[in-house]
């Protein structure tokens, strides 16, 4: 569903990606694990047209979409969440909601919306909540629904357990393990590693801007480098 192949991306002098090849199959689960500054979110960042490489090809569905704006890739159905969320503060949860639709029809944004709270039913109690006063869980369910309005068919989730308490982590991971059962394929960054290989069915390993190792998330997961630099063992 997604390919890259030899991707180069530089920014402020810096080279941080170097010939990364990736790919996404429809209806997968895969995770990019690697140490901070990596250039995991660079990766993502230039997939979704926010970042434009210096040389290489990014295809999804079989076109090429590299150097396309990035609001055409995302109304294409290739969809990123941030790090860090980045909900509207000033607004409430239903209109942060609604921005996440604003390329499709308005029926269709009243039935995803009615499909995002059934999956976060604490959303549906914040409606009227501003976003900038909910917990970190919660903009996190925010972030994700907002997403999740967009009718994507390829998600990509940067670090959706960053600054979260472990048990609002594993709730986080409850909801992407449903949205990917229901047929939403997804690439995942992720900075616990063990958490990403346990949920993927595929993971590549970043280092200093290239893909070091790449396979079965559960061969990465006995693998003794993964062990040893990721994973505490």
């Amino acid at each position: 569903m997604l390919k890259v192949d030899n991707l180069h991306v530089a920014y402020d002098g810096i080279q941080a990606l170097r010939g990364v090849r990736l790919e996404v199959p429809r209806g997968s689960l895969v995770a990019l694990i690697g140490a901070n500054g990596a250039g995991k979110s660079t990766l993502l960042r230039a997939i979704a047209g926010l970042l434009q490489p210096r040389a290489g090809r990014i295809e999804f569905e079989g076109r090429a979409i590299q150097g396309r704006p990035a609001h055409r890739i995302a109304r294409e159905g290739l969809v990123l969440v941030p790090e860090g969320r980045r909900m509207f503060p000033n607004l409430t949860v239903e209109e942060n909601l609604k921005m996440g639709g604003f390329a499709r029809s308005e029926a269709d944004v009243r039935r995803a919306e009615v499909e995002v709270l059934e999956l976060f039913p604490r959303l549906r109690e914040r409606r009227r909540q501003l976003g900038g006063t909910l917990s970190g869980g919660e903009q996190q369910m925010l972030a994700l629904g907002r997403a999740l309005m967009a009718r994507p068919r390829l998600l990509m989730i940067d670090e959706p357990s960053l600054g979260l308490a472990p048990k609002i982590v594993l709730q986080v991971f409850d909801a992407l393990r449903r949205i990917h059962a229901g047929g939403l394929t997804l690439l995942l960054i992720e900075q616990n590693a063990r958490l990403a290989l346990q949920n993927s069915d595929h993971a590549y390993v970043l280092e200093t801007g290239e893909i070091a190792l790449e396979g079965p998330s559960r061969s990465l997961i006995e693998d003794p480098r993964v062990r040893e630099a990721y994973l505490g063992a």
